[in-house]
């Protein structure tokens, strides 16, 4: 067995290789390589396991990638980044590491200045395993989670990994209604609140009286403190958990305005981290950075299980001071990787911050489309390339990204499908359309959840043929390269975070001073997107703009605020909603007005007071 796991681990290496220049590149491309060492591997470990290759494919890196996934089924090893095996579930995959690597570095906390080994984090995971054990949680319950990234998070996070329970990551900043709405629904037997959260915690435990709510401090036992001096703790023995079990309850919009809960699986996720290890070469020595916040997907695959899976470090910040501390960060901790969405690389550049360090070798930006003249002049200032990437909740934050290395991008794509991932562009039939032709986008794969929870109708409208149905539009070139075009329900995408028009809408067509309303999002140079809200009131209605606000304030988050309140009775040049043949309000039209009024400068047929340009120029930014 041994002889045959290093030639794994050296095919693994070859198909490392090839995954950054794509099935349709050729060994003789790579002048550095040995053209007949490989050849001769290749054949070698074809012929063992019966692979019939063409002479003519011999040089083909897809022989690569096909031998591989033959491999790895018959004899259930995976040679990601030289390591032995890949484990079926993310608990699995800690204990591997842990007892592999025992005394290696595992995470950094920046903020409270203290570091964890595998072995050392795992004393804690396991005291916070005993905690929820404790408490009545065992394999197939789920566990809520309401805190900023920090070891609680993370520990907790492990621990239900390890017991076979789901995580639910919840967003803090949600309005509590929203919040109780999503607990509800997701029906955890436990939800832990960060310690600051007190506040919250109280207004959701008076909402929700019947549920189980704690405060992850000292005196629940799931505090840092309190976990640290449990480090003789055990796991319980009734913990277990299987590859095709649900190990995040993941929360997104549905086309209704209300949150879908994605069923990812173990084994989603761990194949997407393993695509992510070996499309840029990670290994052990590798480090990360995790500056978004770990209730994000595309957090807890690329800088959370990745690493896990390669074995190297991650350096985890507090969103808060994420980006006023980036560049230190990276230069103290000698980072090489990290994840950001758009508006996080506009943000870095109105701060003027400069580069010290010479250890980055590349930024993920996933989230929303990345515009090409952000990404070259974020790159131009600072030398380092980004890699823009497209995903849903439902493909684990991923499903195709930028090749790598730098050299290989086309300019404006969001890149080619990760490794175990087909996506294609079809028409309103479901055909296949030829390449360059606009269509919805479908994908499939390891990386593809198969259902919503408690969504059978919505789950049989998205998930058919074997493919999910994204609901966004694109197309694809003759090389390949996917470009996206737009989202088919007009999906709001400001600074990475993602709502439908319908979740403001809802809350305004609730009031009894709305006639109706349309919520849209409009450009903005640094958030990618900004809102802009068009309300009709009733007559004889007295609320201003400012009441409008003060309403949304209190049932909305802050995130999803309007910058821009329009009330169509009070303009002068649009008296009553646009809309199409069929009664159906025009969002584009509704656009377009916008886009003139703020292009041109004309602001009069708006009419806006100094209270609602106060307001729109302060309003906080999420």
């Amino acid at each position: 067995m041994d002889a045959l796991q290093d030639r794994l681990i050296r095919l693994g290496n070859a198909v490392l290789e090839s995954t950054r220049f794509g099935p349709d590149a050729t060994i003789d491309s790579l002048p550095e390589w040995s053209s007949l060492k490989h050849v001769q591997l290749l054949n070698e470990m074809a012929r063992e396991f019966g692979v019939n290759i063409p002479l003519e494919d011999a040089y083909r890196f897809d022989s690569y990638h096909r031998l591989l996934a033959l491999v790895r089924q018959q004899v259930g090893v995976a040679t990601a980044a030289g390591s032995s095996m890949l484990p079926d579930t993310i608990g699995k995959l800690f204990q591997h590491q842990v007892a592999r690597q025992p005394g290696a570095p595992f995470l950094i906390f920046p903020r409270d200045g203290t570091s964890e080994t595998y072995q050392s984090f795992y004393a804690i995971v396991c005291a916070a395993a005993q905690q929820l054990a404790a408490r009545g949680l065992v394999a197939g319950d789920r566990l809520g989670l309401l805190a900023p990234n920090g070891p609680e998070w993370i520990a907790c996070f492990l621990a239900a990994q390890l017991l076979g329970v789901a995580v639910v990551p919840i967003n803090p900043t949600l309005a509590p209604r929203e919040i109780a709405d999503l607990i509800t629904h997701a029906e955890p037997r436990l939800t832990l609140f960060d310690r600051q959260l007190v506040y919250l915690h109280t207004q959701l435990q008076q909402q929700l009286p019947n549920v189980q709510m704690l405060l992850a401090g000292v005196v629940s036992g799931f505090g840092i403190e309190a976990l640290r001096e449990q480090r003789e703790a055990t796991l319980p023995t009734t913990a277990k958990a299987r590859e095709g079990d649900g190990a995040v309850l993941q929360y997104t919009s549905g086309s209704g305005g209300y949150p879908r809960g994605v069923v990812l699986t173990h084994h989603n996720l761990l194949q997407t981290a393993s695509a992510l290890v070996n499309w840029f070469g990670l290994t052990g020595q590798s480090r990360t950075l995790c500056m978004l916040p770990l209730f994000h997907g595309n957090a807890q695959v690329a800088n959370l299980l990745a690493p896990m899976v390669a074995g190297g470090s991650t350096v985890v910040l507090d969103s808060k001071s994420a980006l006023t501390s980036f560049w230190k960060m990276i230069d103290v901790y000698q980072v090489h990787w990290t994840s950001v969405q758009p508006a996080m690389l506009s943000a870095l550049q109105s701060f003027r911050l400069p580069r010290f360090d010479r250890s980055l070798k590349g930024i993920i930006s996933t989230g929303q489309a990345l515009p090409d003249d952000v990404r070259l002049k974020f790159e131009t200032e600072y030398q380092v390339p980004v890699y823009q990437a497209y995903g849903l909740a439902e493909t684990c934050a991923f499903a195709c990204i930028n090749r790598y290395p730098a050299g290989l991008r086309q300019s404006g794509s969001m890149g080619v499908p990760l490794p175990g991932c087909e996506m294609r562009v079809v028409d309103e039939e479901g055909n296949e359309l030829p390449d360059g032709q606009t269509g919805q986008i479908l994908v499939r794969g390891d990386n593809v959840a198969s259902h919503y929870h408690h969504e059978p109708a919505l789950t049989e409208q998205r998930f058919r043929d074997g493919w999910l149905h994204t609901g966004d539009y694109g197309c694809r070139n003759s090389d390949g390269h996917f470009y996206f075009a737009m989202r088919l329900d007009d999906l709001i995408e400001r600074g990475g975070e993602h709502f439908y028009p319908a979740e403001i809408e809802n809350v305004l067509h609730a009031c009894e001073q709305v006639v109706t309303c349309v919520a849209l999002g409009v450009p903005d140079p640094i958030l990618g997107q900004e809102i802009c809200v068009y309300v009709e009131l009733q007559p004889g209605a007295t609320w201003m703009e400012a009441d409008i606000r003060q309403y949304l304030i209190t049932h909305l988050a802050r995130f999803k605020q309007p910058s821009h309140v329009v009330i169509i009775n009070q303009l002068a040049d649009m008296k009553t909603w646009p809309r199409s043949a069929s009664g159906k309000i025009l969002r584009r039209k509704l656009r377009e007005h916008f886009l003139h009024q703020h292009l041109s400068g004309d602001k009069s047929s708006a009419k806006p007071t100094a209270r609602s340009t106060v307001s729109a120029v302060g309003m906080p930014r999420h």
